[in-house]
């Protein structure tokens, strides 16, 4: 048939004011949404839209693996520098989003010594997502490295 599903563009929807139906309460639910999306038969430009969407390829490498912590760390680290170096980013806020990595990087530690879990796994694959989200919103939604 050639079917195809496509990412679900947060942007494009209108959302409530309600606590529980902010656009902020509801990006963990798009993005498992749009993880099922980038697991199927996507198109090349449905892959690269959700790629910058998410920070690069930071999700899976090309094999489909689980990419490292350390990896990701060396993204994001970066994309702050980056950011840093065109203003768009404070030395506070830039902080601040390093030491929230580290909690991530602690968690992740805790989660190896007895092996990831699926659970862990997607646990920790949210986490840094909203951090990544969390860049995006304090650069003004600058692209700095979230397409190669």
């Amino acid at each position: 048939m050639g079917s195809r599903f496509i990412p679900f563009a947060l942007d494009s929807f209108t959302y409530s004011t309600s606590p529980s139906y902010t656009r902020a309460a509801q990006e963990a639910q798009f993005h498992v949404l749009n993880q099922g999306v980038y697991a199927t038969n996507y198109s090349v430009a449905s892959k690269e839209v959700l790629e910058g969407w998410y920070g690069g390829a930071g999700w899976r490498d090309d094999g489909g693996q689980w990419v490292s912590i350390e990896r990701r760390k060396t993204q994001l680290d970066r994309r702050i520098d980056i950011a840093r170096r065109n203003d768009s980013l404070s030395q506070y806020d830039a902080s601040h989003l390093r030491s929230d990595f580290n909690a991530i990087a602690r968690l992740e530690y805790r989660y190896r010594q007895g092996g990831l879990s699926p659970w862990e796994l997607s646990d920790l694959d949210q986490r840094f997502d909203r951090l990544a989200l969390d860049l995006r919103r304090e650069t003004r939604g600058q692209d700095y490295g979230l397409n190669r």
